[in-house]
């Protein structure tokens, strides 16, 4: 019996996925935001549940040796530079409208520094109104916040 542990980069598929039959999908690696390797085994193809399980572990474990021996796993998901609709320009650091009660707010905006916290892997965002410190002022102390922060984790990677 396969337990939980054992379904490592496989999910399963349900009627419930509407384009798809029911059956397994094996997705690793990932290159450009994609994953590298993805694979369906449906039920219909291999007769019975279990044996399209089966086939997908295989074929799972059989992909992990060979992206272990090419040295691309495990897999480092880390960006390193801003998504091309950052307009900032620096990677973890944006401006949002300060959240108020009522929603957001159309004069008051405040500077984000985000980041992932490497142990809990959560996200961390710290802000910096410019209501109060200034634009200019506020994009700098975010822009120092997230450099601190990556300095302090980089020791953790």
């Amino acid at each position: 019996m396969i337990t939980a542990t054992d379904m490592f980069g496989i999910t399963e598929l349900t009627w419930k996925h509407s384009s798809r039959l029911p059956g397994f999908n094996v997705r690793l690696g990932w290159c450009n935001g994609r994953p590298s390797i993805n694979a369906e085994f449906t039920i219909r193809d291999y007769k019975s549940r279990g044996k399209a399980l089966h086939e997908a572990v295989l074929f799972r474990d059989k992909q992990l040796l060979k992206l272990k021996k090419e040295g691309k796993w495990p897999v480092d998901k880390t960006r390193t530079k801003p998504l091309k609709n950052n307009k900032s320009g620096v990677l973890g650091v944006s401006r949002t409208p300060q959240w108020g009660r009522g929603g957001p707010s159309k004069e008051i905006f405040v500077w984000q520094a985000c980041w992932r916290d490497p142990v809990t892997r959560k996200a961390v965002s710290v802000k910096f109104s410019e209501k109060k410190w200034g634009k200019d002022v506020a994009f700098e102390m975010a822009c120092a916040c997230r450099e601190a922060r990556e300095n302090i984790y980089k020791g953790m990677r």
